[in-house]
């Protein structure tokens, strides 16, 4: 996954993975510990009790697997809200920036597709090797 990674704008989610890696990033800016994918999970199941929110099976690159959520904007607001001061202002910030459409036309969404097929393709690379 990647920081680039807008809302999918047909349905308007945004997957745990995806959320995660916007909230871990901000922890690190504020010298915090890297919530863990299970820890967060539980986090999401506390939070979002009696919600509707999709669920699906990841399988991790270590070959287990993990749970996933599709959570719309709102319930990415509430689980980024029970995180510190700091860094819920920076989640939210990101997340209000993600809810903007992607614009190809704009030089730094154009640098930032080229960035996020380049990452894909050495995924996809180390995969096949």
């Amino acid at each position: 996954m990647n920081m680039m990674t807008q809302f999918n704008h047909n349905q308007n989610t945004m997957s745990n993975i995806e959320l995660l890696e916007v909230i871990n990033q901000a922890r690190k800016e504020f010298n915090e510990k890297p919530v863990r994918l299970n820890d967060f999970n539980n986090r999401i199941a506390d939070e979002l009790e009696g919600e509707y929110y999709e669920t699906f099976v990841v399988r991790n690159p270590n070959g287990t697997t993990s749970q996933g959520f599709n959570l719309n904007i709102d319930q990415c607001t509430l689980i980024g809200m029970r995180e510190s001061k700091g860094v819920r202002k920076n989640v939210l910030a990101i997340l209000k920036e993600k809810q903007k459409p992607f614009d190809i036309t704009n030089p730094a969404h154009l640098l930032q597709a080229i960035e996020i097929q380049a990452k894909l393709n050495i995924e996809l690379s180390e995969k096949v090797a």
